[in-house]
């Protein structure tokens, strides 16, 4: 049986956990910059847009699309040339 303060949490226990799995490396470990830089963006565009509806103030997303198309191939192209992370070993040299 779950409480009522778990039943408010789980939400944000899975945003937190989604956030985690976009910004780690493949084996959820260490944070990966490039990543992290790629989900700062979004969440920027994001909030951006919210302020400019409750300040009537104009903010053209199509624009700032653009702009964050080519940061994110020169993205693509980093993680894409970025050398794969290694798993941890134990004394024996076997993964766990």
């Amino acid at each position: 049986m779950t409480t009522p303060l778990n039943a408010l949490l789980a939400p944000a226990r899975a945003l937190c956990k989604i956030a985690k799995d976009c910004t780690t490396d493949e084996y959820g470990v260490d944070y990966d910059t490039v990543c992290t830089i790629a989900v700062l963006m979004v969440l920027v565009g994001l909030a951006l847009e919210v302020a400019s509806f409750v300040t009537g103030k104009p903010f053209d997303m199509v624009v700032y699309a653009t702009g964050c198309s080519g940061l994110l191939a020169v993205i693509t192209g980093a993680l894409r040339w970025k050398p794969a992370a290694v798993p941890p070993t134990d004394q024996k040299g076997t993964t766990p």
